[in-house]
Protein backbone atom coordinates (compact mmCIF):
# COMPACT_ATOMS: atom_id res chain seq x y z
CA UNK A 1 0.00 0.00 0.00
CA UNK A 2 1.29 3.45 -0.90
CA UNK A 3 1.45 5.40 2.34
CA UNK A 4 2.38 8.74 0.74
CA UNK A 5 -0.48 11.19 0.42
CA UNK A 6 -0.83 14.91 -0.26
CA UNK A 7 -2.66 17.26 2.09
CA UNK A 8 -5.66 17.33 -0.22
CA UNK A 9 -5.53 13.57 -0.63
CA UNK A 10 -5.61 12.80 3.07
CA UNK A 11 -8.30 15.33 3.86
CA UNK A 12 -11.51 13.40 4.02
CA UNK A 13 -9.78 10.02 3.58
CA UNK A 14 -12.08 8.17 5.97
CA UNK A 15 -15.40 9.28 4.52
CA UNK A 16 -14.29 9.46 0.90
CA UNK A 17 -12.79 5.96 0.92
CA UNK A 18 -15.87 4.59 2.64
CA UNK A 19 -18.55 6.27 0.56
CA UNK A 20 -16.87 7.83 -2.47
CA UNK A 21 -17.45 11.47 -1.46
CA UNK A 22 -17.60 13.37 1.81
CA UNK A 23 -21.30 14.04 1.28
CA UNK A 24 -22.31 10.51 0.30
CA UNK A 25 -22.73 8.96 3.73
CA UNK A 26 -26.00 7.01 3.96
CA UNK A 27 -28.62 8.97 5.89
CA UNK A 28 -31.90 7.77 4.34
CA UNK A 29 -34.33 5.48 6.08
CA UNK A 30 -35.18 2.35 4.07
CA UNK A 31 -38.79 2.52 2.95
CA UNK A 32 -39.53 -0.77 1.23
CA UNK A 33 -39.64 -4.21 2.84
CA UNK A 34 -36.72 -5.36 0.68
CA UNK A 35 -34.64 -2.38 1.73
CA UNK A 36 -35.45 -2.97 5.42
CA UNK A 37 -34.39 -6.60 5.12
CA UNK A 38 -31.09 -5.58 3.50
CA UNK A 39 -30.32 -2.88 6.08
CA UNK A 40 -28.57 -5.10 8.73
CA UNK A 41 -26.20 -6.55 6.13
CA UNK A 42 -25.60 -3.09 4.68
CA UNK A 43 -24.79 -1.73 8.16
CA UNK A 44 -22.28 -4.52 8.80
CA UNK A 45 -20.61 -3.89 5.43
CA UNK A 46 -20.43 -0.17 6.12
CA UNK A 47 -18.88 -0.75 9.55
CA UNK A 48 -16.25 -3.05 8.09
CA UNK A 49 -15.43 -0.50 5.39
CA UNK A 50 -14.99 2.21 7.99
CA UNK A 51 -12.69 -0.01 10.02
CA UNK A 52 -10.52 -0.57 6.96
CA UNK A 53 -10.32 3.14 6.25
CA UNK A 54 -9.39 3.86 9.87
CA UNK A 55 -6.63 1.27 9.57
CA UNK A 56 -5.39 2.90 6.35
CA UNK A 57 -5.27 6.32 8.02
CA UNK A 58 -3.36 4.92 10.99
CA UNK A 59 -0.82 3.31 8.66
CA UNK A 60 -0.17 6.68 7.06
CA UNK A 61 0.17 8.38 10.44
CA UNK A 62 2.62 5.73 11.63
CA UNK A 63 5.11 7.04 9.06
CA UNK A 64 4.96 10.60 10.39
CA UNK A 65 7.75 11.78 12.69
CA UNK A 66 7.29 14.99 14.67
CA UNK A 67 9.80 14.47 17.47
CA UNK A 68 12.07 17.32 16.39
CA UNK A 69 9.72 20.15 15.51
CA UNK A 70 10.60 23.75 16.27
CA UNK A 71 8.59 25.63 18.88
CA UNK A 72 7.27 29.13 18.40
CA UNK A 73 4.84 31.32 20.31
CA UNK A 74 3.13 34.71 20.22
CA UNK A 75 6.54 36.24 20.97
CA UNK A 76 7.59 35.23 17.46
CA UNK A 77 4.71 37.19 15.85
CA UNK A 78 6.24 40.68 15.61
CA UNK A 79 3.20 42.41 14.11
CA UNK A 80 0.47 44.61 15.56
CA UNK A 81 -2.41 44.49 13.09
CA UNK A 82 -4.06 42.08 10.64
CA UNK A 83 -2.60 43.72 7.51
CA UNK A 84 0.94 43.25 8.78
CA UNK A 85 0.05 39.72 9.93
CA UNK A 86 -0.83 38.86 6.32
CA UNK A 87 2.46 40.30 5.05
CA UNK A 88 4.35 38.34 7.69
CA UNK A 89 2.48 35.14 6.85
CA UNK A 90 3.35 35.51 3.16
CA UNK A 91 7.03 35.71 4.04
CA UNK A 92 7.13 32.31 5.76
CA UNK A 93 8.42 28.98 4.46
CA UNK A 94 9.22 27.11 7.67
CA UNK A 95 6.42 24.58 8.41
CA UNK A 96 6.40 25.28 12.15
CA UNK A 97 6.46 29.05 11.75
CA UNK A 98 3.47 28.73 9.40
CA UNK A 99 1.67 26.52 11.94
CA UNK A 100 2.24 29.12 14.65
CA UNK A 101 1.35 32.05 12.41
CA UNK A 102 -1.98 30.53 11.37
CA UNK A 103 -3.07 30.33 14.98
CA UNK A 104 -2.22 33.97 15.55
CA UNK A 105 -4.40 34.92 12.62
CA UNK A 106 -7.30 32.78 13.85
CA UNK A 107 -7.24 33.62 17.58
CA UNK A 108 -7.29 37.45 17.51
CA UNK A 109 -9.87 37.47 14.70
CA UNK A 110 -12.15 34.99 16.48
CA UNK A 111 -11.89 36.94 19.73
CA UNK A 112 -12.79 40.36 18.28
CA UNK A 113 -15.83 38.85 16.57
CA UNK A 114 -16.96 37.30 19.86
CA UNK A 115 -16.31 40.47 21.85
CA UNK A 116 -17.75 42.84 19.25
CA UNK A 117 -14.67 45.05 19.05
CA UNK A 118 -14.60 45.08 15.25
CA UNK A 119 -16.40 47.99 13.56
CA UNK A 120 -19.82 47.17 12.15
CA UNK A 121 -18.67 48.29 8.70
CA UNK A 122 -15.81 45.77 8.81
CA UNK A 123 -17.64 42.87 10.46
CA UNK A 124 -18.60 41.17 7.20
CA UNK A 125 -14.96 41.26 6.08
CA UNK A 126 -13.86 39.89 9.45
CA UNK A 127 -16.31 36.96 9.13
CA UNK A 128 -15.06 36.22 5.60
CA UNK A 129 -11.42 36.44 6.70
CA UNK A 130 -12.05 34.09 9.63
CA UNK A 131 -13.80 31.58 7.37
CA UNK A 132 -10.82 31.71 5.01
CA UNK A 133 -8.27 31.30 7.82
CA UNK A 134 -10.14 28.29 9.19
CA UNK A 135 -10.22 26.73 5.70
CA UNK A 136 -6.51 27.22 4.99
CA UNK A 137 -5.58 26.18 8.55
CA UNK A 138 -7.60 22.97 8.31
CA UNK A 139 -5.96 22.06 4.99
CA UNK A 140 -2.45 23.01 6.07
CA UNK A 141 -2.61 21.35 9.50
CA UNK A 142 -4.11 18.18 8.02
CA UNK A 143 -1.11 18.03 5.72
CA UNK A 144 1.31 18.90 8.51
CA UNK A 145 0.08 16.16 10.83
CA UNK A 146 0.07 13.59 8.04
CA UNK A 147 3.65 14.40 7.02
CA UNK A 148 2.86 16.57 3.98
CA UNK A 149 2.73 20.28 4.96
CA UNK A 150 1.54 22.07 1.83
CA UNK A 151 3.11 25.53 1.70
CA UNK A 152 1.65 26.16 -1.76
CA UNK A 153 -1.90 25.57 -0.49
CA UNK A 154 -1.12 27.87 2.44
CA UNK A 155 -0.14 30.70 0.08
CA UNK A 156 -3.20 30.12 -2.10
CA UNK A 157 -5.41 30.39 0.97
CA UNK A 158 -3.77 33.67 1.97
CA UNK A 159 -4.51 35.13 -1.46
CA UNK A 160 -8.20 34.35 -1.00
CA UNK A 161 -8.45 36.38 2.20
CA UNK A 162 -6.24 39.32 1.13
CA UNK A 163 -9.06 41.72 0.25
CA UNK A 164 -10.97 41.00 3.46
CA UNK A 165 -7.85 41.41 5.59
CA UNK A 166 -7.07 44.70 3.86
CA UNK A 167 -10.63 45.83 4.53
CA UNK A 168 -9.96 45.40 8.26
CA UNK A 169 -7.14 47.91 7.95
CA UNK A 170 -4.51 48.63 10.55
CA UNK A 171 -6.83 49.97 13.23
CA UNK A 172 -8.87 46.82 13.93
CA UNK A 173 -7.77 45.47 17.37
CA UNK A 174 -5.15 42.72 17.10
CA UNK A 175 -4.41 41.12 20.47
CA UNK A 176 -2.60 37.83 20.98
CA UNK A 177 -3.39 35.34 23.75
CA UNK A 178 -1.26 32.57 25.20
CA UNK A 179 -1.99 28.96 24.21
CA UNK A 180 -0.84 25.62 25.65
CA UNK A 181 0.61 24.27 22.39
CA UNK A 182 4.39 24.73 22.11
CA UNK A 183 4.45 25.37 25.85
CA UNK A 184 2.73 22.58 27.82
CA UNK A 185 2.73 20.10 24.92
CA UNK A 186 3.95 19.91 21.33
CA UNK A 187 3.00 18.62 17.86
CA UNK A 188 4.15 15.09 18.63
CA UNK A 189 1.55 14.94 21.42
CA UNK A 190 -1.14 16.22 19.04
CA UNK A 191 -0.18 13.51 16.56
CA UNK A 192 -0.40 10.97 19.39
CA UNK A 193 -3.88 12.32 20.24
CA UNK A 194 -5.09 11.95 16.64
CA UNK A 195 -3.78 8.40 16.44
CA UNK A 196 -5.34 7.63 19.81
CA UNK A 197 -8.69 8.96 18.65
CA UNK A 198 -8.66 6.83 15.49
CA UNK A 199 -7.74 3.74 17.51
CA UNK A 200 -10.54 4.56 19.95
CA UNK A 201 -13.05 4.63 17.08
CA UNK A 202 -11.78 1.25 15.93
CA UNK A 203 -12.00 -0.23 19.41
CA UNK A 204 -15.55 0.89 20.17
CA UNK A 205 -16.70 0.01 16.62
CA UNK A 206 -19.24 2.80 16.54
CA UNK A 207 -20.04 5.42 13.93
CA UNK A 208 -17.37 8.02 13.26
CA UNK A 209 -18.30 11.58 14.29
CA UNK A 210 -20.28 13.72 11.86
CA UNK A 211 -19.00 17.05 13.13
CA UNK A 212 -16.16 18.52 15.20
CA UNK A 213 -16.53 21.39 17.64
CA UNK A 214 -13.22 22.99 18.57
CA UNK A 215 -13.03 24.67 21.96
CA UNK A 216 -11.83 28.10 20.93
CA UNK A 217 -9.30 29.22 20.72
CA UNK A 218 -6.38 27.11 22.00
CA UNK A 219 -7.69 23.74 20.80
CA UNK A 220 -7.94 24.84 17.17
CA UNK A 221 -4.65 23.16 16.19
CA UNK A 222 -5.92 19.90 17.67
CA UNK A 223 -9.44 20.06 16.27
CA UNK A 224 -8.63 21.22 12.72
CA UNK A 225 -6.38 18.33 11.61
CA UNK A 226 -8.69 15.81 13.29
CA UNK A 227 -11.62 17.18 11.28
CA UNK A 228 -9.49 17.17 8.13
CA UNK A 229 -8.41 13.55 8.51
CA UNK A 230 -11.97 12.46 9.27
CA UNK A 231 -13.23 14.49 6.31
CA UNK A 232 -15.86 16.36 8.31
CA UNK A 233 -16.71 20.00 8.99
CA UNK A 234 -15.62 21.99 12.02
CA UNK A 235 -17.18 24.74 14.11
CA UNK A 236 -16.04 26.62 17.21
CA UNK A 237 -17.51 27.53 20.59
CA UNK A 238 -15.71 29.43 23.35
CA UNK A 239 -15.86 29.02 27.10
CA UNK A 240 -12.56 30.40 28.33
CA UNK A 241 -11.54 30.93 31.92
CA UNK A 242 -8.66 33.15 30.76
CA UNK A 243 -11.16 35.40 28.97
CA UNK A 244 -13.58 35.38 31.92
CA UNK A 245 -16.41 33.82 29.92
CA UNK A 246 -19.39 33.17 32.18
CA UNK A 247 -21.36 31.47 29.42
CA UNK A 248 -20.52 29.60 26.22
CA UNK A 249 -19.76 32.19 23.54
CA UNK A 250 -20.38 31.80 19.82
CA UNK A 251 -20.05 34.11 16.84
CA UNK A 252 -23.63 35.11 16.04
CA UNK A 253 -23.26 34.65 12.29
CA UNK A 254 -21.92 31.11 12.77
CA UNK A 255 -24.55 29.87 15.21
CA UNK A 256 -27.19 28.79 12.62
CA UNK A 257 -24.63 26.66 10.78
CA UNK A 258 -23.36 25.10 14.03
CA UNK A 259 -26.92 24.28 15.07
CA UNK A 260 -27.72 22.75 11.70
CA UNK A 261 -24.59 20.60 11.60
CA UNK A 262 -25.11 19.42 15.18
CA UNK A 263 -28.81 18.51 14.86
CA UNK A 264 -29.24 14.73 14.90
CA UNK A 265 -25.48 14.17 14.49
CA UNK A 266 -22.64 12.61 16.41
CA UNK A 267 -20.43 15.46 17.59
CA UNK A 268 -16.99 15.41 19.20
CA UNK A 269 -15.93 18.47 21.20
CA UNK A 270 -12.15 18.83 21.17
CA UNK A 271 -10.15 20.58 23.88
CA UNK A 272 -6.39 20.91 24.33
CA UNK A 273 -6.26 20.66 28.14
CA UNK A 274 -9.09 19.66 30.48
CA UNK A 275 -8.60 20.71 34.10
CA UNK A 276 -11.80 20.56 36.16
CA UNK A 277 -13.85 19.86 33.04
CA UNK A 278 -16.19 22.80 33.65
CA UNK A 279 -15.53 24.54 30.31
CA UNK A 280 -15.83 21.46 28.11
CA UNK A 281 -18.93 20.37 30.06
CA UNK A 282 -20.65 23.66 29.22
CA UNK A 283 -19.68 23.37 25.56
CA UNK A 284 -20.88 19.76 25.39
CA UNK A 285 -24.17 20.78 27.03
CA UNK A 286 -24.60 23.52 24.43
CA UNK A 287 -24.05 21.05 21.60
CA UNK A 288 -26.56 18.65 23.14
CA UNK A 289 -29.04 21.54 23.34
CA UNK A 290 -28.52 22.08 19.60
CA UNK A 291 -30.05 18.63 19.11
CA UNK A 292 -26.96 16.44 18.71
CA UNK A 293 -27.60 12.69 18.66
CA UNK A 294 -24.51 12.08 20.81
CA UNK A 295 -21.77 14.26 22.27
CA UNK A 296 -18.25 13.10 23.07
CA UNK A 297 -15.48 15.19 24.62
CA UNK A 298 -11.82 14.59 23.79
CA UNK A 299 -8.58 16.25 24.87
CA UNK A 300 -4.83 15.91 24.52
CA UNK A 301 -4.17 16.40 28.22
CA UNK A 302 -6.36 16.22 31.31
CA UNK A 303 -6.06 16.30 35.08
CA UNK A 304 -6.42 13.06 37.01
CA UNK A 305 -9.75 14.17 38.46
CA UNK A 306 -12.27 16.09 36.36
CA UNK A 307 -15.24 17.02 38.54
CA UNK A 308 -17.63 18.15 35.82
CA UNK A 309 -17.39 15.40 33.20
CA UNK A 310 -17.13 11.62 33.26
CA UNK A 311 -13.85 10.25 31.92
CA UNK A 312 -14.41 7.36 29.49
CA UNK A 313 -10.82 6.66 28.55
CA UNK A 314 -7.65 8.29 29.80
CA UNK A 315 -4.16 7.96 28.35
CA UNK A 316 -1.07 10.16 28.38
CA UNK A 317 -1.94 12.13 25.24
CA UNK A 318 -5.58 11.17 24.76
CA UNK A 319 -8.68 11.30 26.94
CA UNK A 320 -12.38 11.08 26.18
CA UNK A 321 -15.33 12.27 28.25
CA UNK A 322 -19.10 12.02 28.48
CA UNK A 323 -21.54 14.32 30.18
CA UNK A 324 -22.45 12.87 33.55
CA UNK A 325 -25.73 10.99 33.36
CA UNK A 326 -25.44 10.38 29.61
CA UNK A 327 -24.18 6.94 28.53
CA UNK A 328 -24.05 7.10 24.72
Amino acid sequence: MDKTVTAQGVQGILIKEAFGTADARPTGIPTSKVEREKEPARTIATSETKLRTLEAALLRLDDVRLEHTDSYSRNDIDVYNFVDWLKFANSLNDPDKIRNCLYYGFQPLYDILIEGTVKDTARSSAINALTGIVAVSKTYLTGYYTGQPDVKAFRTGLKRIRLDIEELGKNTPYRLKHRNIDDDFYPKEILSFIKGFLKYLMDIRKETPDYVIGCACGASEVAMPLAGILGIEIGFLRKSKRRFDEEVRVIDEQLPNIRQRSMGKRVVCVEDFVCSGKSIERIMESVRAYGALSVLGASVRSNTYCDYVQAVLRDRDFSTFRLRGHDE
